[in-house]
């Protein structure tokens, strides 16, 4: 008999259309993230504060972006800060490299005090098409592939809120990894995999 946890994403914007926190809540358990994002003057986010509750000691998280000139997002410290202490503390950089016209990196690396990796992606379109993922100690990079739909990827462009992974990356949605269910309007309803279980559904706001 399977056992699992459901999950609610619940995401609130501003008066300009941008995200501006969200809320994240597991159960039957009490953990809940809660996210608030802070933006400048030109638009650009310019803090995320990741409020965690899972209990005595839950940490909180910051991540501070620096942007190239672009706009692109360069490099992304992260700080973290523990009940009972006065500051934040540095806790790891991740740099991200970007090819001419590209708004999304091909290649990140992460360095903190206990690993670093890096991952290299190739592009079909806005599409990840190929991953090669360096862990620091194996000289060697693991290798995926990717084929997609043709319909939008609800995930598209939360990278600096949920990490760079692929799918945050990519303008559409994995297909073969997963069973694809869509809604009245063609949008991305259910990603499903039976081994190992994952289901996840989308709700949307209409507009």
């Amino acid at each position: 008999m399977e056992t699992t946890i459901p999950y609610l994403y619940t995401f609130d914007y501003d008066s300009a259309g941008r995200l501006s926190s969200f809320t994240f809540s597991n159960y039957p358990s009490i953990g809940t993230l809660l996210s608030r994002i802070s933006y400048d003057e030109k638009g650009r986010a310019t803090q995320f504060d990741l409020n965690y509750n899972y209990g005595i000691g839950s940490p909180q998280i910051r991540y501070i972006p620096s942007y190239d000139t672009n706009g692109n997002i360069e490099t992304y410290t992260s700080f973290i800060n523990y009940p009972n202490t006065t500051q934040f503390k540095k806790d790891g950089v991740m740099s991200l490299y970007y090819e001419p016209g590209r708004k999304t990196p091909i290649r990140i690396t992460y360095v903190d005090g206990v690993s670093n990796f890096a991952e290299e992606f190739t592009y079909a379109g806005n599409n990840v098409v190929k991953l090669l993922y360096y862990n620091g100690s194996t000289p060697e990079p693991s290798v995926q592939t990717f084929t997609y739909d043709n319909a939008p990827n609800p995930l598209y462009g939360f990278g600096p809120i949920f990490g760079f992974s692929v799918d945050k990356l990519s303008e559409n949605n994995q297909t073969g990894t997963y069973q694809l269910t869509y809604n009245a309007n063609g949008l991305l309803a259910r990603r499903y995999r039976a081994e190992p279980f994952y289901n996840e559904e989308f709700i949307y706001e209409a507009y």
